[in-house]
């Protein structure tokens, strides 16, 4: 449970809004979710107990970490990327609500010789357009968000950790990697815009499994929202999290 990201060069710094509890619970969880069924009395740091609060709660948090690293690391950027464009530089500006293409399958092995798996993007696209004009047929894509799920399936980017389970996605904000366009009268992309370049994601999940090295863990009841400024620094915010490993529950 200990294993943490490896040739990671991004600063994480974790913000903790709630942990009211951190210890152990009984039982194991049902097929379909990690739960914690321990104590729900607070814990209460002090000069005794502050040391192994801390301890256990950034291992919890530890734990955690490779579900985050999908979305923090960055894509291999393409030439002509329109990242970070703002829709001001644009004569005209639209959105258009779509459903995630069939073929929105990240894989692994895009990011690195040592990345595993895939991760699945479903349910519907919101894409911010520029053109030079509003009577433009095709438009640039400048960013998109996406109100739905991953399903990752062993995804790793880096040959760490790997990651399975489904992510449920209420909002997030993203800018593509590539300098793909959409056509606005058939309402479909015209070139591969790339992959997602994450800047904002809020996520819930009921049981992820993490394996790394023959180890593995589960990961539920997860709350989660990520900032992220690319190359710089990604803001962790986790309002809830169980994670259950070696016979014991944590929260």
């Amino acid at each position: 449970m200990s294993k943490f990201w490896r040739n990671s060069t991004l600063i994480l710094s974790a913000v903790f809004l709630m942990f009211s509890l951190i210890a152990c619970g009984g039982g194991s969880s049902s097929s379909d979710d990690v739960a914690y069924d321990g104590s729900t009395d607070p814990a209460v740091a002090d000069s005794r107990t502050a040391a192994t609060l801390a301890e256990y709660a950034m291992g919890v948090v530890e734990a955690g970490f490779p579900l985050a690293q999908p979305f923090v690391e960055p894509p291999p950027m393409m030439p002509g990327s329109l990242s970070a464009q703002p829709l001001l530089a644009w004569a005209a500006t639209t959105t258009v609500t779509i459903p995630a293409p069939d073929e929105a399958i990240i894989a692994g092995s895009d990011y690195s010789l040592d990345g595993t798996g895939t991760a699945d993007m479903n349910g519907t696209l919101t894409l911010y357009l520029g053109a030079e004009s509003a009577e433009a047929e095709t438009w640039e894509i400048i960013g998109g968000e996406l109100d739905g799920d991953i399903v990752f399936d062993d995804f790793s980017t880096d040959g760490g950790p790997a990651v399975s389970g489904k992510v449920t996605v209420p909002y997030s904000f993203f800018y593509f990697a590539g300098s793909g366009q959409f056509n606005i009268t058939d309402m479909e992309f015209t070139g591969d815009p790339g992959m997602p370049d994450w800047r904002n994601v809020e996520m819930t999940f009921t049981r992820i499994t993490v394996s790394d090295d023959g180890d593995s863990w589960y990961l539920g009841e997860g709350d989660w929202e990520l900032e992220i400024v690319p190359g710089m620094s990604a803001d962790l915010d986790i309002y809830s999290l169980a994670v259950e490993g070696e016979g014991s529950t944590y929260k």
